[in-house]
């Protein structure tokens, strides 16, 4: 159950990079590159979400994952529950 993938946090300074790169884009005026990090956020809490559901499949607990994150096994339930974003913005519009 507990395996140690070694690239993940050199993927994960990798989007690091690039997310430091759309902060100095947008500093420098591009509304795009504002737009662009909102879009990045969506999209990492989705995977955040899938991560942790996709744990939680293989046995770990919310606790486990709550440890590994900094955060309480609640914060953990409610992330696993949450609608993707684009279901939430419908709901908003509805």
């Amino acid at each position: 159950m507990s395996k140690r993938f070694r690239e993940a946090p050199d993927m994960a300074a990798f989007i690091a990079r690039i997310a430091r790169a759309m902060v100095r884009r947008a500093a420098e005026g591009d509304l795009e590159a504002l737009s662009a990090l909102r879009d990045m956020r969506e999209s990492i809490d989705q995977a955040m979400t899938d991560a942790t559901n996709a744990l939680k499949a293989e046995g770990y607990s919310y606790s486990q994952i709550g440890f590994e994150l900094g955060i309480t096994k609640q914060s953990v339930h409610k992330m696993a529950n949450r609608q993707p974003a684009a279901d939430a913005k419908r709901a908003i519009s509805a």
